[in-house]
């Protein structure tokens, strides 16, 4: 074999290594007396732009703050407005879109969880997921003055993502679980309003007296059909009534007025509503 050849072949090895190094996701603690410490992790990718065809995607999380931040460094200029930040997972056809911010430098994109802005964008626990469950992730890193592909392999980021976001993780899934257990029992109180309304409703129409109080400077009659006043209750007076249709109570009492054995009928419009009381 010719020293040509040999040399080719050393070439193409170093290449080759570098290459798998590049793809390889490495995970550490970084220890910092002023900024506290850090758990770090991050993989070398590829870009179709010199000189920024080896972009890094970094997740970090910062223990003292119980904070974390996602990012992509050596991917291209950030510094011009409406930085947005497109993910696709191979295997899946769905585009994710995430707002993206920068730093001083302009020449970082951080991730930003823009779930109230694009219906097409995820939370960080379920990009995780998502990194976890597949083997490359395509961005697109664009603004109002560049535009970029990456890719990043996601072979190994599992105990890379667990080592470094496992606080991260077990605090959403905490919250995510005191979510639903409010979700749960303000729809059990929801129910149990209803129940107590339909109870009531039914008791109502089943004839029940009510007590209730009037809600304007209302007349009661002989009978629904009658323009002849008997006389006029104040506005605000409490009154023992019953249900007689939709348009009518039966009053029984007032404290103004003393009804007797004697049926008379006030307007519904003439009773508060919400201050209506089952008594029987």
């Amino acid at each position: 074999m010719s020293m040509l050849m040999k040399l080719l072949q050393l070439i193409l090895f170093l290449l080759l290594s570098q290459f798998l190094y590049a793809q390889k996701w490495v995970y550490d603690i970084s220890e910092n007396k002023f900024d506290g410490d850090s758990k770090y992790a991050y993989v070398i990718g590829t870009g179709d732009k010199f000189p920024y065809n080896t972009p890094r995607l970094y997740v970090n999380y910062f223990i003292d703050e119980k904070s974390l931040n996602i990012y992509i460094a050596k991917g291209g200029y950030s510094g011009c407005p409406n930085n947005l930040i497109y993910v696709i997972f191979e295997g899946e056809d769905q585009k994710y879109i995430f707002n993206a911010s920068s730093n001083s430098e302009n020449d970082i994109w951080f991730f930003k969880e823009s779930l109230n802005t694009y219906s097409s964008s995820i939370s960080f626990f379920d990009m995780f997921e998502k990194m976890k469950a597949y083997k490359t992730m395509y961005v697109r890193l664009v603004n109002d003055c560049y535009q970029t592909d990456l890719i990043f392999s996601l072979n190994g980021s599992s105990p890379a993502i667990n080592f470094v976001a496992a606080e991260y993780i077990a605090d959403y899934e905490t919250a995510q679980i005191e979510i639903l257990k409010k979700e749960i029992e303000d729809k059990k109180l929801k129910d149990e309003e209803q129940e107590v309304i339909k109870t009531k409703e039914q008791k109502i129409l089943g004839g029940a007296k009510l007590k209730a109080k009037t809600a304007y400077a209302c007349s009661f009659y002989p009978a629904t059909n009658s323009t002849t006043i008997i006389n006029t209750l104040t506005k605000g007076e409490e009154v023992i009534i019953q249900y007689f249709n939709k348009d009518y109570y039966i009053l029984i009492n007032s404290t103004s007025v003393q009804i007797g054995e004697k049926k008379y009928f006030i307007k519904s419009s003439g009773i508060v509503n919400s201050s209506i009381e089952v008594i029987e």
